[in-house]
């Protein structure tokens, strides 16, 4: 019997973060490039939110979610609330911007 060989540690971290980036990307190309279907949109936002776990320190993804919750379509704001719940779960720094963000659209300066 041959003993099973594993890659380094370090090359399978590449590998696993390479896989990351490109999954990322595809989830996040309906947000980014201002496509203009509102479902593509909440599908992707909905795949973001069961992702949060590995998006905690992509600031391009999370600030293009936070530009969602000004979306004027229901069920793209709906999909961006449950991802912006989950991220927040996991992410304090985003929850403090989120609520100054809130609080700025809810009390307007006069």
């Amino acid at each position: 019997m041959h003993p099973i060989q594993r890659e380094p540690c370090s090359k399978r971290k590449q590998t696993d973060s390479a896989a990351l980036d490109h999954t990322e990307e595809n989830f996040f190309y309906p947000l980014e490039n201002w496509s203009n279907s509102t479902v593509a949109h909440a599908i992707a936002l909905r795949i973001l939110g069961y992702l949060s776990i590995l998006l905690t320190d992509r600031i391009n993804i999370q600030h293009g979610i936070l530009q969602r919750l000004d979306s004027t379509f229901h069920i793209e704001v709906n999909a961006a609330i449950f991802v912006t719940d989950k991220l927040c779960a996991k992410i304090k720094e985003l929850a403090a911007i989120l609520c100054d963000q809130l609080e700025t659209k809810f009390h307007p300066m006069t």
